[in-house]
């Protein structure tokens, strides 16, 4: 799970700074990584957590990403109505 936090961590730095697709096209591969790690919680959870409390813990992870799964895309079109594409790619 660290190892896919990390991941994470340097393809969102990679694409955020990525001078051109190809180096954007290679952070997109470590965020792919990292997504591959992350579905895992539930698995974490099982192992960390009592069977007595294993669906609260479960619940309460999927609970604090509703927002951004929520309202992700909706902030996304904002952005690119508001910006639009005439600065290019970035």
């Amino acid at each position: 799970m660290i190892g896919g936090q990390i991941c994470a961590l340097i393809g969102s730095i990679m694409s955020a700074l990525a001078p051109n697709v190809n180096t954007l096209v290679g952070g997109a591969v470590f965020i792919g990584l990292a997504a591959s790690t992350q579905v895992m919680f539930p698995l974490l959870a099982q192992e960390i957590v009592p069977n007595k409390y294993r669906g609260y813990a479960q619940g309460s992870a999927l609970f604090m990403i509703m927002p951004a799964i929520g309202f992700g895309p909706i902030i996304g079109r904002s952005m690119v109505a508001r910006w639009g594409t005439s600065m290019g790619w970035r």
